[in-house]
């Protein structure tokens, strides 16, 4: 299989897709494919196309990538990129149409400034609380959650909204009794302990997790796992607790270290058992009161863990007004595929990507250079 640089995008600058959008420019490109920006013709309006490449197991890619499509539309929050359409070119090749955002992720914001204030870090992980409550309500946990997949949109008036990108590895509750072939799928540093051992039984709580390991960086600057190879991180994390958040970052109130340290529980039994309760958690540290209105305030579901996962007593998940006005809904199907691959796929500054299209979720933005 020819190698991601040899690889040519399907479309090109000027050809029209689906009879409605016109390719404007390559966005990025990643192990699975490639992403265009692009113009509906009739509503004159951008969007971004993920378009999937040619795999050894190509029949299994597409399947599963019109999942991810299905169920990232499903998701019900102003905090998940959008996805407008899918379809497949003349030649086979399918793509999806998703919201084009302006802007850049928190990993950029990270090398660019730093650690950051507290008040702004709770604003961003309360945003994304919205998304993943709302993607849990549905049955679908997210696997990896990280800076790197929390993006600063840049709206029309300039300010900012957290939009949680790539649903590629992600996995429905239901599936702890499918076999999964693909090994480690996920980000080290940001893997609960169970995830690394085992992705298969993993629940929402494996999302705590990594939602914890992102606050211990935005607020301490590293996170909370690194090492010189993808064998050393896991196992940090399948033994160690990470340093303490205290002693990189003193001056933060003792609630919210202790917070920290419970979303990193080590059992996920003495975590926070689901997006709205560690939402209502973090509403006292708020930088924003307007998002102390987020998931924990909303009307409450039950999402069902599939019994493989199932916690003790398990807590009701707090939607977004939006999201739990539509009611519960049936799990979605499995999302899976477009970051799988098996592989070490790139070296990033904290930690190891595994999968071969990680690199891809950044690219279906518009960072400032591009």
């Amino acid at each position: 299989m020819a190698g991601r640089e040899s690889a040519k995008p399907p479309v090109a600058p000027g050809d029209v897709v689906a009879e409605k959008y016109r390719i404007e420019r390559t966005l990025g490109v990643g192990g699975m494919g490639f992403v265009m920006g692009a113009r509906h013709l009739t509503l004159d309006q951008p969007v971004a196309i993920k378009f999937l490449i040619s795999r050894q197991d190509a029949d299994d890619s597409a399947e599963r990538f019109q999942r991810e499509a299905r169920a990232s539309a499903s998701i019900e929050s102003d905090h998940v990129c959008r996805v407008f359409d899918t379809g497949e070119l003349p030649s086979g090749v399918p793509f999806m149409v998703m919201e084009y955002l302006e802007g850049h992720d928190l990993d950029v914001e990270l090398e660019t400034r730093g650690k950051l204030p507290l008040g702004e870090v709770v604003d961003y992980v309360l945003q994304a609380l919205d998304a993943v409550a709302s993607a849990h309500a549905i049955g679908v946990v997210h696997r990896d959650l990280k800076p790197s997949n929390l993006f600063l949109a840049v709206r029309p008036d300039r300010s900012r909204r957290v939009k949680v990108l790539d649903f590629g590895i992600s996995k429905t509750l239901s599936d702890a009794h499918i076999t999964d072939t693909r090994g480690i799928v996920g980000t080290p540093a940001y893997m609960s302990p169970e995830q690394a051992k085992n992705s298969r039984k993993t629940d929402l709580r494996t999302d705590i997790w990594s939602l914890g390991a992102i606050l211990y960086e935005l607020l301490s600057g590293q996170p909370p796992y690194t090492g010189e190879t993808v064998g050393e991180v896991l196992a940090l994390v399948l033994a160690e607790s990470p340093r303490p958040l205290r002693e990189l970052a003193p001056h933060l109130p003792p609630g919210m270290l202790a917070l920290v340290d419970k979303c990193l529980a080590r059992d996920r039994d003495q975590r926070y058992q689901s997006a709205g309760e560690l939402a209502r958690a973090l509403a006292p540290f708020a930088g924003n009161p307007t998002y102390t209105m987020l998931p924990h305030s909303a009307s409450h579901i039950t999402v069902e863990v599939a019994p493989l996962s199932r916690p003790r007593d398990s807590q009701p998940i707090a939607l977004s007004p939006r999201a739990s006005a539509a009611g519960p809904r049936a799990a979605a199907e499995t999302v899976a595929g477009w970051t799988e691959g098996g592989a070490v796929a790139e070296r990033r500054r904290r930690g190891y990507v595994l999968g071969g299209g990680a690199a891809l979720a950044a690219a279906l933005v518009v960072v400032g250079a591009l």
